[in-house]
């Protein structure tokens, strides 16, 4: 049986540990490692220079290994399909944790997830956006390889849709060999614009021209966004701009749409994003967990089930589009809206 891990353990276990941790892909752009006297001494940058893993896997559960493993535990799912997240103690090396590493394919991360017959959306934007994550769900899109944010894989998918060689999905340029950004938020925006008919830089549902990698900024996007065009919909005491906070999601005054943007948040400005698709009630009625479709989880595309009440969970941005008629054609025709942030970081 794998032993328990927490900070300040050493040995092979935790050498153990921090194998799956790199070759998993949880060693991200803003892992403690990058800036520290270490990697500065022996000028490492990236995950592409040799003495790189050397240096980090090194059998000592310090503060890289400890946000590496929270990067996991907010990613993963667990062997009884929750989240990691929400039955782990943050940063520690549990039964669950350790067996959510050493099952990280995406049909082992992907598990089946049985949605709500009653909330299923049969027309509408929502609906489209829901069958484009599904139709790349299917085709089982993951990084290439795994753990590099890496996707040139995706280019047939959307053929001319590189844009100058620059993956759509991930922002990966193969001319810079570079490893890729986070990419939860690139692969939510482009399942939008593809369910909206849209073409690359010509519009979008929530951002367009630019892709966008800043999770935070989605929401502050949406604070600024004109909530008149949602009150028809949803009470303007709930409404800030086109952001809903989660409270008024659980107490049930917001009822969201199929197809709402979803922001998690880690801390500061780090955290998550994906798509609502569906919605499961308790025999009381209430709300407890939304059904979701997400980018950059275990490294590939998937469903999961969250409950509502994760507190990472914050906000919803609710696009006034999502409540439009069933015929809605996208926004070809219409001024492209920007974010003004393309940062590369969750």
């Amino acid at each position: 049986m794998r032993p328990i891990l927490r900070k300040g353990d050493e040995g092979k276990e935790v050498q153990g540990l921090q194998e799956l941790l790199w070759e998993n892909g949880f060693v991200g752009a803003d892992n403690p490692f990058w800036y520290s006297s270490v990697a500065k001494k022996y000028k490492i940058t990236s995950p592409e220079d040799d003495k790189a893993k050397r240096f980090w896997v090194d059998g000592d559960f310090g503060s890289w290994t400890l946000a590496a493993v929270i990067d996991a535990q907010q990613r993963l799912i667990g062997p009884h399909k929750v989240p990691l997240d929400e039955v782990t103690q943050p940063g520690v090396v549990d039964l669950d944790t350790w067996w959510a590493l050493e099952h990280i394919t995406p049909d082992e991360q992907n598990q089946g997830i049985v949605e709500d017959a009653s909330n299923v959306v049969t027309d509408g934007l929502g609906h489209a956006i829901s069958n484009v994550w599904d139709h790349y769900i299917g085709l089982k899109v993951h990084e290439i390889p795994n753990g590099s944010n890496r996707g040139p894989y995706v280019n047939p998918y959307w053929s001319g849709m590189d844009h100058g060689g620059i993956d759509a999905w991930t922002g990966y340029n193969p001319a810079k060999k570079a490893k890729g950004p986070a990419w939860c938020c690139y692969s939510r925006c482009r399942i939008e614009w593809e369910a909206n008919g849209v073409v690359y830089g010509k519009g979008g549902y929530i951002h367009a021209e630019k892709r966008v990698g800043l999770c935070y900024s989605n929401m502050k996007w949406g604070k600024a966004q004109d909530s008149k065009q949602l009150e028809p919909f949803i009470s303007p005491k709930y409404l800030k701009g086109w952001v809903v906070d989660k409270k008024h999601v659980i107490s049930g005054d917001v009822k969201l749409p199929v197809g709402t943007c979803a922001i998690m948040n880690y801390g500061g400005i780090s955290g998550h994003t994906f798509t609502v698709v569906g919605f499961i009630h308790n025999s009381k009625g209430r709300l407890v967990y939304v059904i979701t479709r997400e980018g950059n989880i275990s490294n590939s595309v998937g469903a999961r089930k969250r409950r509502l009440d994760q507190s990472s969970l914050k906000w919803f941005v609710v696009s006034p589009l999502l409540f439009a008629k069933p015929d809605f054609v996208g926004l070809q025709e219409t001024k492209a809206q920007f974010s003004g942030d393309s940062e590369h970081t969750r």
